[in-house]
């Protein structure tokens, strides 16, 4: 599992460690991953609806979810579409 959250501020930034990992933990989750939190100064919806990432976190998403998808391939091996999907 990657978590991915978004908050206003920093203050928020271990939410997912210390909120969301329990949970994801009481729900019989098996692998988590780190995850990714963005500020929302980060994200900006466009005109059209879909969503802009600024360079810092869209790097860091790629980066997680390449660790994800490895993840994945090495735990089912014939998952070969997810890993190159990227």
């Amino acid at each position: 599992m990657l978590p991915i959250a978004t908050g206003g501020t920093l203050a928020h930034l271990l939410a997912i460690d210390y909120a969301l990992k329990p949970v994801l933990s009481e729900l019989k989750a098996r692998f988590v991953l780190g995850g990714v939190y963005a500020v929302d100064k980060q994200l900006q919806i466009q005109q059209d609806g879909s969503l802009q990432f600024d360079e810092e976190i869209d790097q860091r998403l790629k980066e997680a979810l390449n660790e994800f998808a490895e993840s994945v391939k090495s735990l089912q091996p014939n998952v070969k579409e997810l890993a190159s999907a990227n």
